[in-house]
């Protein structure tokens, strides 16, 4: 049991590392720190603004510049911490599901190997938030806690695609027959009143808006994203981001032949494999005799994926990472049961290739200086550049 622990702690411990070595790197914005940043810096000088999402992100982040100032160390040091825990989250979510300790373990890893996720816990960006919540509050949904809709309503307050992480709880908890009052009250009256209140302080700082306003202007700006003539090159079909075929590049820079770049990509070796395990997943969902754990991890991955199809606007790939997270947890429930039916080999094999593809991808995921061929090994495909 020691043993077991040890891993745990080498598992966070390297989430831990990877996201605050050299965080201030990049003494500039990065991507969409110069909006979220800011935007965090207007909370903390009182400063009036619009936003395009809800609040709570940037209260966050405003959070780390109160304690520590507002430079990249200080508006970056927060989401680092917080995506640390997000493979945790997902193993403490995978043992509540199964009461299995390895099972659990093997989901945590396979989330601490993905590139985008590292990638998005070291800038002031919002995404890390979203999912740690929703995360937070499916597992006290499990635990059939009441105050799981304080964080399914917080996480909706960052993005509102974290509906899916709510909506998902809500068919866990009628699943586990938590019903009548406490359900309504808990899943539905506690997230909205917890998502109305985190508006509060917003519209404190911007006098003479009220939210009925401000909702239509944020949809109004989703709407018009990507249209017309002004198209994102990085705009991505919804399909294509389990094959990652259009990654984002968040930094680069050329000087004499040596390349620094931050890559907005997942880990290919991993992000593969997690397609792979849905793909298979599928018949047993349809079944009725399918695993709970299964059931759950496939369902929410595809509550978190499918509703994409339905948006007209430029999306991007990293609106794939609330699902991704469930992903892992089903990829981990095949190889546990590939080691307890005789494959231990090759699910042996299996685990060590998501590892591997960290290592390889590490540098274009924590901008390290490559030279122009070793940079050039790293993009497999030509869309990824």
């Amino acid at each position: 049991m020691r043993g077991y622990w040890w891993l745990w702690g080498l598992v966070w411990g390297l989430s831990l590392v990877l996201r605050f070595w050299g965080l201030e790197r990049f003494d500039e914005w990065v991507f969409d720190e110069v909006y979220f940043a800011k935007f965090a810096w207007n909370y903390v000088q009182n400063i009036p603004f619009f936003d395009g999402h809800p609040p709570l992100g940037k209260y966050i982040i405003a959070l780390g510049i109160k304690l520590t100032g507002f430079y990249p160390w200080g508006y970056r040091w927060v989401n680092a911490l917080v995506g640390s825990f997000i493979p945790v989250l997902t193993g403490l979510i995978t043992y509540e599901l199964s009461r299995k300790r390895w099972l659990a373990l093997i989901a945590g890893y396979l989330v601490a190997t993905d590139g985008l996720l590292l990638v998005e816990s070291r800038y002031a960006l919002i995404n890390v938030h979203l999912i740690a919540l929703g995360l937070l509050g499916q597992w006290l949904v499990l635990r059939r806690n009441g105050w799981a809709g304080v964080f399914l309503g917080a996480s909706i307050a960052v993005k509102w695609n974290a509906l899916a992480y709510w909506l998902g709880g809500v068919l866990t908890a009628w699943k586990f027959r938590w019903r009548g009052g406490g359900m309504i009250v808990s899943l539905t009256l506690l997230p909205l009143l917890v998502y109305l209140l985190l508006w509060l302080p917003h519209l404190a700082q911007n006098p003479g808006l009220d939210l009925f306003t401000l909702h239509r202007q944020i949809l109004g700006v989703h709407t018009r994203l990507g249209a017309g003539s002004d198209v994102h090159p990085y705009c991505s079909a919804w399909w294509s981001w389990p094959l990652m075929l259009r990654p984002m590049s968040y930094y680069y820079q050329n000087q004499g032949g040596w390349i620094t770049s931050v890559q907005a990509m997942g880990n290919p070796l991993l992000w593969w494999l997690v397609l792979l395990a849905v793909v298979i997943s599928l018949p047993y969902l349809i079944g009725k005799n399918c695993p709970w754990e299964l059931q759950f991890a496939l369902g929410n991955y595809l509550l978190n994926w499918l509703p994409w199809a339905l948006v007209k606007r430029c999306i991007f790939i990293y609106h794939y990472l609330p699902a991704l997270v469930f992903g892992c947890i089903a990829l981990a429930w095949w190889l546990e049961t590939l080691w307890q039916t005789g494959g231990r080999k090759l699910a042996i094999f299996t685990l060590i290739l998501p590892g591997v593809g960290l290592g390889f991808w590490l540098p274009i995921y924590l901008g390290l200086p490559l030279d122009s061929r070793a940079w050039q090994w790293r993009f497999w495909l030509p869309s990824w550049i």
